[in-house]
């Protein structure tokens, strides 16, 4: 299973017994639930400090898996395999705060928070998990293309938001956020609701992903309706410039604040936004590549790239690609694209 081993090094370290990681349906965070156990159904995945990690279900879920299968509630079975006054690690940020209340009830455990630690233990990335977010990336990238290629036949931003939705679909994947469609003016807004308006002449924003067998993606291509100015070129021209310059920099060991700095400086006020995170089983996760964040770039980071100009109530461009972070330099999942006309 992903980076158990780390955890449970973590948990030798802080004298934590037992690590509790949950998911029900009434709750749509489960993260690191599906990290540590790579499993999609509802139940808990209990880690031990040693040993192998043991989903626990109910019967509606268990089916062939191997699993305990709960007889009852769940938080009363797992009082039949922890000792009481055990010290138990909990997912606080991704459980309710009734949940906890009756976990303590049925355990009587002192409960330790390890949020913190299952997100930091996913900032990098297993090749196994590489392998995944490529394939995403694969997909993403090829809807887009076909996005771009069929924009002839869309009207409203709404036409392009549904071909985005039914192709994900139809590939057996489903959306890692709801798709950005901003054209013209709506462009200038980085995270524009999508609605039935025309498309516009000028910039439009589309930004997509993928989730495939658990793992993310996030590309952003912006496309010009119409015929350009010299102007408009230039703002083009200089994001994915900058976009470059950013993938160029990063590498193992330079700080997120810096490569934020080189967008910051060739875009000045252009800029209303991170520069990039990171991408894995949640399409945001750690590091935020910002003003102020000092942590530095480690090999295996899946990052994305996203430098953006706007001008409110004009218009908006926005470039996006993802990478792998290695030691001496970036690697390239999707390749930034030049100037497209539609």
């Amino acid at each position: 299973m992903m980076k158990q081993e780390e955890l449970q090094k973590y948990m030798r370290e802080h004298d934590i017994d037992y690590s509790l990681l949950f998911y029900f349906t009434n709750s749509r965070l489960r993260p690191n639930y599906f990290y540590f156990s790579q499993h999609f159904g509802e139940g808990c995945y209990l880690i031990p400090q040693n040993g192998k990690g043991q989903l626990v279900l109910t019967s509606l879920e268990a089916g062939e898996r191997q699993a305990k299968v709960a007889k009852g509630r769940i938080f009363d079975y797992l009082s039949t395999l922890i000792p009481r006054k055990s010290t138990v690690g909990i997912d606080k940020d991704n459980i309710t705060y009734p949940g906890i209340g009756q976990l303590k009830k049925s355990l009587n455990a002192r409960l330790e928070n390890i949020s913190e630690t299952c997100v930091n233990l996913r900032m990098t990335k297993t090749e196994e998990e590489i392998d995944k977010i490529q394939k995403s990336c694969k997909i993403t990238k090829e809807i887009l293309e076909d996005t771009v290629s069929e924009f002839h036949k869309f009207r409203t931003e709404s036409d392009v938001h549904k071909f985005l939705k039914i192709n994900a679909i139809e590939r057996d994947c489903e959306v890692s956020f709801n798709p950005i469609v901003a054209s013209g003016k709506n462009a200038a807004i980085p995270h524009h609701r999508t609605d039935g308006g025309r498309l516009r002449r000028g910039f439009t924003v589309i930004d997509f992903g993928v989730r495939h067998n658990g793992y993310c993606s996030d590309i952003t291509r912006t496309v010009f309706y119409g015929k350009p100015t010299n102007k408009e070129k230039d703002v083009f021209k200089n994001n994915i410039e900058t976009e470059w310059e950013c993938i160029e920099k990063i590498k193992e060991g330079v700080s997120c604040e810096g490569v934020h700095g080189i967008a910051k400086r060739r875009l000045g006020n252009l800029l209303v936004h991170a520069t990039g995170h990171g991408v894995g089983i949640e399409v945001h996760e750690k590091p935020t590549i910002t003003d102020g964040n000092k942590d530095r770039f480690m090999q295996n980071m899946v990052v994305c790239v996203e430098p953006g100009s706007y001008v409110l109530g004009k218009f908006g461009v926005r470039t996006e690609d993802m990478i792998v972070v290695e030691r001496k330099s970036a690697r390239l999942i999707t390749k930034p694209q030049g100037f497209i006309r539609v």
